[in-house]
């Protein structure tokens, strides 16, 4: 995984996930896990822009349902690691 790749999938998050910003933060510097999380949840949403433009609504479809998981994951992640 590329080091711009990475950033990009931070910023993506901190983008949808406004109120962890700092925890985010905080594992994207730490946590290899977390950030090949934030990286598969990045392609995801790209992968769906690029499905839209080509109006691939199947592929549309399995990857708004892989892009829910992964939200639902990262969710979860954040609300276990608050930061106090």
């Amino acid at each position: 995984m590329s080091h711009q790749v990475a950033q990009k999938s931070i910023e993506v998050l901190k983008t949808d996930f406004p109120k962890h910003q700092e925890v985010i933060e905080l594992f994207a510097e730490n946590t290899e896990l977390f950030i090949e999380l934030a990286t598969d949840y990045y392609i995801c949403k790209r992968n769906i822009h690029f499905a839209e433009i080509d109006n691939k609504k199947s592929i549309v479809e399995e990857y708004q349902y892989t892009l829910e998981r992964l939200k639902e994951e990262i969710e979860t992640f954040l609300k276990q690691n608050k930061i106090k």
